[in-house]
């Protein structure tokens, strides 16, 4: 019986020196430390544990696996998945999308970028459109410029601007009027000046040599009238 009295009153010893120990804790700091979690004073209001933080009201952050967002100032908020800063620069960004302040407008991430309408570019996986300075769209298809060049580029074709008239692509290019050239995997045509066709069966120039060579045969202008695989 008195080793039972013993026990007891240890317990209740052991629970009165626990809340001691809580209480004892001052309001100066009011801090509290467990496996879990730690509220410390009203002057920053810190609360640090295993899942997040939270500060005084002066800068009002709050960080955790999560998130955390800072005083209006500047109005951050970082975590796993966010963040956007105070309307100063309005910035947001993440593995996903970022859009700044209306000063510059940008906006990035996995898929797209959209700037201010100064420049007004948008890139991404597919795509990318600038404002109409230069009016370029670049992306995993197509890119096309501003009328000032008019290129427009991308995994099948290329169109320039009326200046050089140039169009690349995967099969064939029509170059200006200047020189019009057109270049492909079948045949290649130049500008009336020199007049030369090439391609994987033949060549014309012009009439000043007025040759044509190929796999078969080459004809030679009309000053000498040779037929024959013998040079001019």
């Amino acid at each position: 019986m008195l080793t039972l009295d013993v026990a007891t009153d240890g317990g209740l010893w052991v629970a009165l020196i626990g809340v001691i120990l809580a209480l004892d804790n001052y309001q100066t700091n009011g801090t509290r430390v467990g496996g879990r979690s730690r509220i410390t004073d009203k002057t920053n209001g810190t609360r640090v544990g295993g899942r997040f933080r939270i500060t005084d009201k002066t800068n009002g952050t709050r960080v955790g696996g999560r998130s955390r967002i800072t005083d209006k100032t500047n109005g951050t908020r970082v975590g796993g998945r966010s963040r956007i800063t105070d309307k100063t620069n309005g910035t947001r960004v993440r593995g996903r999308s970022r859009i700044t302040d209306k000063t510059n407008g940008t906006s990035v991430g996995g898929r797209y970028r959209i700037t201010h309408k100064t420049n007004g570019t948008r890139e991404g996986g597919r795509s990318r459109i600038t404002d109409k300075t230069n009016g370029t769209r670049a992306g995993g298809r197509s890119r096309i410029t501003h009328k000032t060049n008019g290129t427009r580029v991308g995994g099948r074709s290329r169109i320039t601007h009326k200046t050089n008239g140039t169009r690349v692509g995967g099969r064939s290019r029509i170059t200006h009027k200047t020189n019009g050239t057109r270049v492909g995997g079948r045949s290649r045509i130049t500008h009336k000046t020199n007049g030369p066709r090439v391609g994987g069966r033949s060549r014309i120039t012009t009439k000043t040599n007025g040759t044509r060579v190929g796999g078969r045969s080459r004809i030679t202008d009309q000053k000498n009238k040779t037929r024959s695989k013998i040079s001019d």
